[in-house]
């Protein structure tokens, strides 16, 4: 009897013993204590098994468990990333709707709008501006808001800029000169929406006051 069959039934605990190599091969032997109901040692079962055909049953064990763990990885990565291009597609349709909405509204406003960067260099303007100041989109933008405004009135009623980059919104009224040199009243409403960008609105007021 081997020292291993002796240990188990000192131990009286399974083990596995080898590889070993006799003439039937390269083995590996489990060793399984068998005992009654009054946990009694009533032998040591032996069980041979050959290295192939070990490395065949972990095979036929394993691979299905990992290729099933594998295909879960697979589901789970196309699954979320179904998800994230849907919420990615949702969230350019309603940035697009958004951008839509606020086009509709800056450009077929009624009242001029214009929007400048913090040194008052005018970026964007509808048509409505252009309609009140006499120049067109091409001969505002990169210019300064000031070249519609005369000294005298950029001297006599300057915007209080420090309330407009507070987040106030500052209503004042001014003379604006436009293109042919007419000169008109417009009442201005200016805010900064956001840290680097100034809006104001333009209403022509000029007949109102004329008969006030």
């Amino acid at each position: 009897v081997s020292d291993e069959y002796l240990n188990v039934f000192d131990l009286q605990e399974s083990k596995i013993v080898g590889p070993i190599v006799d003439r039937w091969g390269k083995l590996i032997t489990a060793l399984i204590p068998i005992k009654d109901n009054e946990n009694r040692l009533l032998a040591v079962l032996g069980m041979d098994i050959t290295i192939n055909n070990w490395n065949q049953v972990i095979f036929r064990r394993v691979f299905p468990i990992g290729l099933a763990f594998v295909i879960t990885i697979i589901l789970v990565f196309y699954v979320q990333q179904v998800r994230v291009l849907r919420n990615l597609k949702e969230a350019d349709r309603k940035i697009k709707e958004s951008k839509e909405k606020y086009e509709a509204l800056f450009f077929e406003a009624p009242d001029g709008i214009v929007t400048g960067n913090l040194k008052g260099i005018i970026t964007e303007v509808n048509q409505s501006f252009c309609r009140i100041t006499g120049y067109d989109e091409k001969e505002l933008t990169g210019q300064k808001i000031e070249m519609l405004f005369t000294d005298r009135v950029l001297d006599e009623k300057p915007l209080n800029y420090s309330k407009v980059m507070a987040g106030e919104t500052v209503r004042s009224e001014r003379e604006l000169k436009r293109k042919d040199g007419e000169k008109i009243i417009i009442e201005m409403y200016s805010k900064r929406i956001s840290k680097n960008i100034l809006q104001s609105f333009f209403r022509d007021i000029t007949e109102r006051k004329t008969y006030t």
